[in-house]
């Protein structure tokens, strides 16, 4: 039995949920993700007359355009549909999906002044960074690592 949401929030959302799926690094995402302490956050929320991306506080889509397009739209964003365009924001997506989903849950960024991002992370991640590299706890990201021998 496939019932149809009532307003056109619900409908997108339900959506969004159903087509963001996508692997990296041997793990699968779909637009609820859970986080290691178990809370389920979206990376794409629908409120209002928009739909922004979670992780991304600049990102923001208004719902007003086909509903085809803006599923493409945030497959793009995510880096799920690649369309041969180098688009900057999908790996950074993929890379603050990643983080959020190996940090305890934290409540959605709305929007980049709320976020009061410091190098385009939010201040509480940056506050957990620096807290991780004061107690040696940073992993090399980049197959290098900061303890190699020069």
């Amino acid at each position: 039995l496939c019932v149809r949401p009532a307003s056109q929030k619900d409908y997108v959302q339900a959506r969004i949920d159903g087509i963001i799926r996508f692997s990296r690094g041997g793990r699968e995402f779909k637009n609820r993700f859970t986080c290691a302490d178990g809370t389920e956050r979206r990376q794409f929320e629908v409120s209002g007359n928009h739909v922004r991306c979670a992780l991304c506080p600049e990102a923001r889509w208004p719902l007003g355009i086909d509903c085809s397009e803006l599923m493409r739209n945030f497959k793009r964003h995510c880096g799920q549909l690649s369309d041969g365009e180098r688009r900057p924001a999908a790996p950074l997506h993929l890379e603050r999906l990643v983080s959020a989903a190996a940090a305890p849950g934290t409540p959605p960024v709305a929007s980049a002044d709320e976020a009061k991002m410091v190098l385009g992370i939010s201040l509480a991640q940056a506050v957990r960074l620096a807290e991780a590299a004061a107690a040696g706890r940073l992993i090399p990201i980049r197959g290098e690592s900061s303890s190699a021998p020069d």
